[in-house]
C-alpha cells in the first residue's frame, strides 16, 4: 500500500512539468480523448427506466470523442425473514442503482448519431431477497444511445452481482433530450 501511495505522489509531481511542456506545442499536435471541439448538442438528459426492478431513473452526461455519463435508478422490493417456517415476516426495501461510464461514437451523420456506452457502479436491486443475504453489489452495464436531432433513445443490459447471492439481469430503456 505504501508503494502505491508513493507512486501516486510521484505521478502528481511529474504531471505539472509534463503539462507545461505540452502547452508550448501547437494545437494541431494534441490529441484529447475528451475533446468536444466539433460536437453537436453535446449534453444530454434522459430517463433510465429498468424493465423489471427499478422503474424510475435518470441519466445525464455529455457526448464527445469520448463522452461520459452518470445514471441512477430507483424502485421497491421485498425482504423476507430468514425463518423458513414463517414467510409472512416481510418488509419493503428500497432498490437503488448508481452507475457511471464512458460513451464512444460509432456512427455520426448530420443530425443522426449512434453511440455505445459501458459503465459500472453500485446497486441493490434484487426484487426478492432473504434477510441474511447480501443486499448490495457491483453492477456492470452496456448499451447503445441513438439520437436524431435533439431526441435521444437509449437501451442497455445490466447485471448485478454480490457476495452470498445470485447475479441478476435487467434491461433499461430511456428517452431523452440533447442540448
Amino acid at each position: 500500500m505504501r508503494n502505491i501511495i508513493l507512486l501516486f505522489f510521484v505521478l502528481l509531481l511529474v504531471n505539472p512539468g509534463y503539462s507545461q511542456e505540452a502547452k508550448s506545442k501547437p494545437d494541431e499536435y494534441y490529441y484529447n480523448m475528451f475533446s468536444c471541439k466539433d460536437c453537436y448538442k453535446k449534453f444530454f438528459a434522459s430517463t433510465n427506466s429498468g424493465i423489471y426492478n427499478t422503474p424510475l431513473g435518470v441519466r445525464v452526461g455529455f457526448f464527445c470523442q469520448t463522452g461520459a455519463y452518470i445514471g441512477a435508478r430507483f424502485g421497491h422490493g421485498v425482504m423476507y425473514d430468514f425463518d423458513p417456517y414463517n414467510s409472512e415476516k416481510t418488509k419493503e426495501t428500497n432498490l437503488i442503482s448508481v452507475t457511471t461510464g464512458l460513451i464512444k461514437p460509432i456512427y455520426i451523420k448530420n443530425t443522426f448519431s449512434l453511440h455505445a456506452f459501458i459503465g459500472a457502479g453500485y446497486g441493490n436491486w434484487w426484487p426478492e431477497i432473504r434477510e441474511g443475504w447480501t443486499t448490495d453489489g457491483y453492477e456492470i452495464e452496456g448499451g447503445f444511445m441513438t439520437s436524431y436531432q435533439r431526441f435521444l433513445l437509449n437501451i442497455s443490459a445490466n447485471v448485478l452481482n454480490g457476495y452470498k447471492t445470485y447475479a441478476t439481469w435487467d434491461f433499461t430503456a430511456g428517452l431523452g433530450y440533447r442540448f
